[in-house]
């Protein structure tokens, strides 16, 4: 079970780490990137940071390796606008669920129609 503590840092970070993205990090291989969900580990050191992006697997791939060079970057400016005295490191990873959510509504919807028929 998760700590109100972690639950309120997971929901801090993964606001601050969204708008760092958008408003200060630079670098044109990152698209249009959401950051879906963020989960700190107990001890607060380190931090898994899901992103999803609309695109091909090799722009989400160059979005998520961007996002891995800029880490250290985004992880002091996590760690200024929060006031933290320690911030998690942080590693990027991939979050396919709504790749497969869409998938899920799109089968739904071929079931529905061929119903229809």
């Amino acid at each position: 079970m998760v700590s109100y503590r972690l639950e309120k840092m997971n929901e801090a970070l993964k606001t601050t780490i969204a708008q760092i993205i958008v408003k200060s990090v630079k670098d044109p291989r990152i698209g249009f990137v959401t950051v879906t969900h963020v989960n700190v580990a107990r001890d607060l050191k380190s931090a898994r940071v899901y992103i999803s992006q609309i695109g091909s697997e090799q722009d989400k791939n160059r979005s998520l390796e961007a996002l891995q060079h800029a880490a250290s970057f985004i992880q002091h400016e996590a760690g200024q606008q929060l006031r933290l005295r320690y911030t998690p490191k942080m590693s990027f990873i991939l979050d396919h669920n709504p790749d497969y959510a869409q998938k899920i509504t799109t089968l739904l919807e071929q079931i529905h129609q061929h119903e229809s028929e």
